[in-house]
């Protein structure tokens, strides 16, 4: 980089605990309320919307539509590590959609960079995943 431009630029290891980091899935749109600071008194949720590819046979007939509610799970069947709205849904004409949920920063880091399971949720819902502390 030209050296009158490396005042602008630090290492990472100059960031550590100053900033969050979360490593996002391909095809995730990060909005700009998102890339802001945060404001003292600021109440406004900040939140990205986040497309996968789902599989489906995993939903009834006639497949993933707005509006239905989701199971992320490790496995098929598995417990829920998330659930969510879906706000659009892609048709690939084939046995996949893409699916596009809208996701605050929590659940975009939960829901980064692992491969999922998603299928509609029953109207009862579907049993969440339990996590225990490592001894």
């Amino acid at each position: 980089m030209p050296i009158d431009l490396a005042g602008f630029f630090v290492l990472p290891s100059e960031l550590a605990g100053t900033v969050t980091a979360v490593d996002v899935p391909e095809g995730t749109l990060i909005s700009p309320q998102m890339l802001r600071p945060r404001q003292s008194g600021d109440d406004t949720r900040r939140t990205t919307l986040m497309r996968f590819r789902v599989s489906n046979e995993m939903w009834p007939d006639p497949g993933p539509a707005p509006g239905l509610r989701a199971v992320f799970s490790p496995s098929p069947g598995g417990c829920a590590a998330a659930m969510a709205t879906l706000v659009a849904v892609a048709q690939d004409g084939g046995a996949e959609s893409r699916v596009t949920v809208e996701a605050d920063p929590e659940l975009a880091a939960a829901l980064s960079d692992k491969q999922w399971w998603i299928w509609e949720s029953p109207p009862g819902l579907w049993p969440q995943c339990k996590y225990e502390a490592n001894p």
